[in-house]
């Protein structure tokens, strides 16, 4: 039996996109990468731990960063950590990309892996994005050759990076208003089993993320249209939404809204697919943006 929750269960944190300011002049933009990797060199030559990103300034242009692996690893223990935060244990998400700025230091950065190689290799790749550019800098790799015979392996992969933190978000009354009214609409679409309004109230989100994620937002966008699918089966029903008890919980540029005894903000009851498994909607949070002005239903990714 599955759950399709809105909040896919990748352990992403929440980012902020900026707009970007008038393009420079690619010759500018190829000294200043030049210059840079020097400097990274040399403080990876002289690795020391980092310090908490400083805050983003209004007007800046906040890279984001992610983590992608392939292959697979053998059987046994699996630990996938950055900065002594836990990224991965027993299991992880493959050759999708995922988010980790929120989980960086400003300057030394440490990649703790630990598993059982297996018969095919396994890679890890760390890089650094800014919106609308084609190639993005890869910042760490790793890789693991496969093997005959299992073996254990504990590897440490030290890199550079330069982050900034997103400043607090401030709600206003105006603010939690509309996202309420955002959240009563979404509820009022899965009610009416209206699997086209789901899908409107998702795509600015899917725009939004295209220009720094496109791998995200074309998940997601088949999650979406799963949803919207699921909906359109006879007999799928809401169960009563009672907006009492909500919470709005800044997270960077994201707000997520929750219950406070931790249960789903609402759920359907379970219909069967065609495949013959059984799904249901349960949102156990909704992350909102102000995407243009405007409150919108975002992604689990926070783009």
């Amino acid at each position: 039996m599955g759950t399709l929750g809105i909040m896919w269960r990748l352990a992403i944190a929440f980012s902020l996109l900026t707009a970007i300011a008038a393009a420079q002049e690619a010759p500018l933009g190829d000294v200043a990468r030049q210059v840079r990797a020097r400097k990274e060199a040399e403080e990876l030559a002289n690795f020391k731990p980092g310090v908490m990103p400083p805050l983003a300034a209004p007007g800046d242009i906040v890279p984001a960063h992610f983590i992608t692996i392939h292959g697979d690893a053998g059987q046994g223990e699996l630990s996938i950590k950055l900065n002594d935060q836990v990224l991965f244990h027993n299991s992880y998400v493959r050759d999708l990309p995922i988010y980790i700025s929120a989980l960086l230091l400003d300057g030394g950065n440490t990649l703790d892996v630990t598993f059982t190689t297996g018969s095919s290799p396994l890679e890890m790749t760390i890089d650094e994005r800014f919106p609308h550019e084609a190639q993005h800098q890869v910042l760490a790799t790793f890789h693991s050759d496969p093997a005959a015979s299992p073996a254990a392996v504990n590897k440490q992969v030290h890199f550079i990076a330069h982050p900034k933190g997103l400043p607090p978000l401030q709600l206003n009354d105006t603010d939690r208003i509309a996202i309420q009214q955002m959240v009563r609409t979404f509820y009022n679409a899965l009610a009416k089993r209206d699997g086209k309004q789901v899908l409107a109230l998702f795509a600015p989100a899917l725009t939004d993320a295209r220009v720094l994620y496109p791998e995200g937002a074309d998940f997601a966008q088949a999650q979406l249209n799963r949803m919207a699918d699921m909906v359109a089966i006879n007999g799928f029903e809401m169960k009563p939404f009672e907006p009492a008890g909500l919470q709005l919980v800044p997270k960077g540029a994201i707000v997520v809204v929750l219950r406070s005894d931790g249960q789903p903000v609402f759920t359907s009851n379970e219909v069967t697919l065609p495949n013959g498994n059984t799904s249901s909607v349960s949102a156990e949070t909704i992350p909102l943006k102000k995407i243009a002005g405007q409150w919108r239903l975002t992604l689990p990714f926070g783009f």
